[in-house]
């Protein structure tokens, strides 16, 4: 009899630190077929499930899209299925999105695969930036070095021209998911950058934000795991957001009800 887990979204070291609780049955080589048993239960009561929407024109051009509605690519649907195998597993309740694109398209797609339904929230609208939307980051970057740089370190302390203050968008979020979290109930919320980090923050009950770069290049991020509290029990006992990665296990959810075959 070989034990065998495969790679999950989150690496299985860092799963017992986190509240994710992992049982796995293993592989019975008396049955006749050789089937494989995998076995995984998500607890995902002190998680959100963050996902990024897949890419849009915008993203690969690096330019700030703000609360413009921007469809999806074809790197961006592609992107999307890979979402989906992603998420297959994880027993998901609810999703929450953006109303606008690419967030709408992504979270319904995954609504569609998954069999689970989908909220859009004005709430959860992105950051609204004026007269940056549209253009270059680096553009902006250079023309307004010294702004730009101050909203990257300390966003609450700057409005983009024209555009929203960031603590009354953190604001509309806190108030757009907090039944849910209330209830703690397993759930999804599907937005683009920056409200993604500000969602992140509103989760983990982190009230000084910073952002980085407002384009998510980077795959490995498009889905992450984020502790509820997790800035409060930020204590060295493991308590952070995870990324999830690009594996994916293929277990049979538990009987408890929230699972997908």
């Amino acid at each position: 009899m070989k034990t065998r887990l495969e790679r999950f979204s989150v690496p299985s070291e860092d799963i017992a630190h986190n509240g994710l609780r992992c049982v796995v049955l293993s592989t019975d080589r008396s049955h006749a077929a050789g089937e494989s048993r995998v076995f995984e239960s998500l607890v995902m009561s002190d998680h959100v499930v963050l996902v990024r929407p897949g890419h849009t024109d915008f993203d690969d051009q690096h330019r700030i899209k703000g609360s413009l509605g921007v469809p999806l690519n074809d790197r961006g649907t592609q992107q999307v299925s890979r979402i989906v195998e992603q998420l297959r597993h994880v027993p998901l309740e609810l999703i929450y999105s953006d109303p606008s694109e690419p967030s709408r398209s992504t979270a319904a797609a995954i609504g569609a695969a998954l069999g689970v339904r989908v909220k859009e929230t004005d709430g959860l609208r992105n950051l609204r930036q004026g007269l940056w939307e549209g253009l270059p980051e680096e553009d902006v970057r250079r023309k307004f070095a010294k702004v730009y740089k101050q909203w990257q370190e300390s966003p609450g302390t700057v409005c983009p021209p024209e555009g929203e203050m960031v603590g009354d968008v953190m604001e509309r979020a806190r108030k757009a998911i907090h039944k849910p979290l209330k209830k703690k109930r397993s759930f999804a919320v599907v937005v683009s950058e920056p409200m993604a980090t500000l969602v992140r923050c509103v989760v983990e009950g982190e009230d000084h934000p910073t952002f980085k770069s407002q384009c998510c290049c980077d795959e490995s991020r498009l889905v992450e795991y984020v502790v509820v509290g997790g800035a409060k029990n930020g204590n060295g006992n493991g308590a952070e957001s995870k990324p999830a990665g690009n594996g994916h296990a293929d277990p049979t959810p538990n009987g408890s009800g929230n699972g997908r075959h």
